[in-house]
């Protein structure tokens, strides 16, 4: 529970300005990768934060606040944990050839339920 809004984010703020800084960055130049000390240093900003996004969601405070912090710690988290696919990826033999066997297979199974003239 936060006791003094004020002071904590004045404690609070250089650590989310230097995660905004580090997201701008990355969001800037897409094909940019961090290296490993990067990483680990956004790893923990972001956890420092989502910390901080809990003492204020359960404090019920703030509401600004809040939705700074969840905006922050979603472009963090998409910047870590959700990696867009290569076009090699994107073009993979495999994904086309689950197209073509995975719909009729769940049509086939799902056809019993609905009633075709």
């Amino acid at each position: 529970m936060i006791l003094d809004l004020e002071r904590f984010q004045a404690q609070a703020r250089p650590r989310w300005s230097k995660l905004e800084l580090l997201l701008a960055a990355l969001e800037s130049r897409p094909d940019r990768r961090l290296n490993l000390v990067e990483a680990e240093q956004l790893q923990e900003i972001y956890a420092q934060t989502a910390a901080d996004l809990n003492r204020v969601t359960h404090g019920a405070l703030a509401p600004d606040l809040r939705q700074y912090l969840e905006r922050l710690v979603a472009r963090a988290y998409a910047e870590l944990y959700c990696a867009p696919p290569t076009r090699s990826e994107i073009w993979r033999p495999r994904r086309w050839l689950r197209i073509f066997t995975a719909f009729p297979e769940t049509f086939r199974r799902q056809s019993r339920y609905s009633h075709w003239p």
